[in-house]
């Protein structure tokens, strides 16, 4: 990478680099960290949400980048995100359930490595690797619940977290270097609490 390109790459990281350093630790960020907002009372494979990250404060859609997945965040953002159940089409989606996640514009989300940004790509068709936990396994998740993400590829929870370059999502076990052992061992409690021991286990690993 040369010229033109390595200037704005580099201009980039600085400021995002800057903004890192006068933002709050990361350490006690919670895996619950999303919402899906919409009509209705439960959960549902099949149909449109907002996915909104409490954290940021903010919804995810489809927009164009020069790093990472065509990811942005957007305040006024339509109901762009669909889950879709493994072998449930259209029923109400419940905690435990594996789940894939759609963008409008975009396609399925899917673990993948990338040179830059939090290593997800786009699928045409849907890949069932996201896990939504935050509640007793095998109960309907509410329409609005605060949720978490965990992705069956990498192991681990995707969360909001500064990076330098590329929508503002880590993996929860990259969010921050300080106090990640106790944080790892409080969130597998969690997991077997709700029903998700082989979970728990393979987070812990």
């Amino acid at each position: 990478m040369t010229g033109i390109p390595l200037l704005r790459a580099l201009a980039v990281t600085f400021a995002a680099l800057l903004a890192t350093g006068s933002a709050a630790s990361a350490a006690d960020r919670s895996v619950k960290d999303w919402q899906f907002q919409g009509a209705g009372k439960e959960l549902k494979s099949g149909t449109t949400y907002k996915m909104y990250n409490v954290t940021a404060k903010n919804a995810i859609r489809y927009g164009d980048r020069d790093w990472g997945i065509n990811l942005v965040w957007d305040k006024k953002a339509a109901q762009n995100v669909k889950l879709v159940a493994q072998g449930n089409a259209t029923g109400a989606i419940k905690y435990g359930d594996k789940v894939a996640i759609h963008v409008d514009k975009g396609g399925y989300l899917k673990y993948q490595k990338r040179d830059y940004g939090i290593n997800l790509v786009w699928s045409k068709t849907p890949v069932y690797e996201f896990t939504i936990t935050g509640g007793t396994k095998g109960t309907v998740v509410p329409v609005g619940a605060t949720v978490a993400l965990y992705n069956s590829v990498e192991k681990d929870f995707v969360i909001n977290a500064d990076r330098p370059v590329g929508i503002g999502l880590r993996w929860y076990k990259d969010r921050d270097k300080g106090g990640l052992l106790a944080a790892v061992k409080s969130t597998a409690k969690d997991l077997v609490k709700e029903g998700l021991k082989e979970l728990a286990d393979e987070f812990s690993k």
